[in-house]
Parts: C-alpha cells; sequence; structure tokens
C-alpha cells in the first residue's frame, strides 16, 4: 500500500470502538498506536493484500445520514487500512513530496 503522507497528525478520535468492531470480524486486534493512515482513503495497494476486506458483513457500511464528522464505521476503516495490509504481509509505505504546504 502506498499513500500520501499528510502533514496533519490525526489520531483515532471517536472512531476505536468502530476500528475494533470492524477488526473483530477479521479477528485481528486492534493496534491502538497504529495512527497514519490514508487520509480521505486515497492509496494504492495490491488487491490481495486487500482481500480480508471480503469478510466484512455489508451491514457495517449502511450509514444513517448524515454520517457524523468523526467516530463512524466509515472514518475507523479508513485508519485500519495500512494494518490490514501489514496483516496480510504486505508493507503500507507513504510518500512525501519535499515543499508540499498546507
Amino acid at each position: 500500500m502506498v499513500f500520501a503522507e499528510d502533514a496533519h497528525f490525526t489520531n483515532e478520535g471517536e472512531n476505536m470502538p468502530f476500528i475494533k468492531e470492524i477488526l473483530s470480524y477479521l479477528g485481528i486486534e486492534a493496534n491502538e498506536s497504529y495512527n497514519i493512515f490514508p487520509l480521505g482513503t486515497m492509496f494504492w495497494a495490491r488487491v490481495e493484500a486487500l482481500e480480508s476486506l471480503q469478510k466484512l458483513p455489508e451491514k457495517l457500511f449502511k450509514l444513517e445520514e448524515p454520517v457524523p464528522h468523526d467516530g463512524s464505521t466509515l472514518h475507523a476503516f479508513e485508519r485500519i487500512l495500512p494494518q490490514l495490509v501489514e496483516e496480510q504481509g504486505y508493507k503500507a509505505e507513504r510518500v512525501y513530496s519535499k515543499g508540499t504546504s498546507w
């Protein structure tokens, strides 16, 4: 998995209960110190690295609108992607362009 490194530090916010719920379906324990992830869920990855996503029940992603600003399954989902990739034996790598400003 390759994704752009963001200059802003973002933690789990209100998402840890949702992170734990998603990972429980996959038999994975949440890594509570893992806080680098592809903001906006924008990344490149090998399909095989994300195959475990097929085990998740569709009901997890059927949310009522409006989706909260923080603390939802969708926010949790983007935060667990690097951990899922690494659980499959792949790496999560970040890229950064020198001189990028926000």
